[in-house]
């Protein structure tokens, strides 16, 4: 029962499990920010902070590491309204006036998100360590954040 237990808890949290015979531990993995692709007619700082303001009002690692990297850029993380959360797909929320969607494809095709062949491409060849996270802006495609799995 502790092992289903623990097997849960991992797949909640988004940790790997580590079990040995005197005692059960959870083994965390750290995400991190690797790279930002943006489209043509946006800029690396304005896609960050937008996607950062967003995932503020979220505790999931994958969002605490799109706002770490904004703080070390010391770029502005502005407040959110009409904040929704979509468990397992993203977030969506109005900042500065702009629609801001921040997940995963299937959020954005689900938003009607229009995703050109060569973003679709990335989702098909990621590795399995590393995460897509699209930004749209406006109902368009602002570009694409690169998060890595470390192991600790």
């Amino acid at each position: 029962m502790i092992i289903g237990l623990i097997w849960y808890l991992a797949k909640q949290h988004k940790v790997k499990p580590v079990i040995n015979a005197s005692s059960p531990t959870l083994k965390t993995t750290e995400i991190v920010f690797s790279e930002l692709q943006v489209r043509t007619g946006f800029s690396s700082e304005v896609v960050l902070h937008v996607a950062a303001s967003l995932a503020q009002g979220s505790s999931h690692p994958l969002s605490q590491a799109i706002v770490h990297e904004a703080q070390k850029r010391q770029l502005p993380i502005k407040p959110v309204s009409e904040f929704q959360t979509y468990q397992g797909y993203g977030l969506t929320g109005l900042v500065d006036g702009r629609i801001i969607a921040l997940g995963n494809l299937p959020l954005m095709q689900e938003l009607g998100i229009n995703i050109p062949a060569a973003y679709n491409q990335l989702h098909q060849t990621q590795a399995m360590d590393v995460r897509l996270i699209y930004i749209s802006v406006n109902s368009y495609l602002a570009g694409v954040i690169f998060l890595t799995s470390l192991p600790q």
